[in-house]
């Protein structure tokens, strides 16, 4: 876990702070290692399409798909993320908190 402080630090250095991705299945940080990607928080769309277009270059990943859409916390956000063997892949958020509608 990130201390505060260094978060704070990030966000002064680099912008948005990194996000977490050490919970995707391997061969998801083994695309992340390889094409030296860095997740950032509230960069959904971003992180999704730069992450999917690597992978596309580069033929990794059979069964990747780009999704948009809305997800439901308290209130519905609009939301990329991408699908992966018949499940949802959030490089941005945890997907344990939210419901994905596209």
């Amino acid at each position: 876990m990130i201390s505060i402080e260094r978060k704070i630090e990030l966000y002064r250095t680099r912008g948005w702070c990194p996000v977490p991705w050490a919970h995707h299945p391997e061969e998801v940080r083994r695309v992340i290692r390889m094409i030296g990607f860095r997740p950032m928080m509230k960069e959904c769309f971003r992180n999704s399409q730069q992450f999917i277009i690597s992978y596309e270059m580069r033929g990794l990943l059979p069964g990747l798909e780009y999704r948009e859409g809305l997800i439901q916390s308290i209130i519905p956000i609009e939301h990329a993320w991408l699908w992966l063997d018949g499940s949802d892949l959030d490089l941005t958020l945890d997907r344990r908190n939210f419901t994905y509608k596209f």
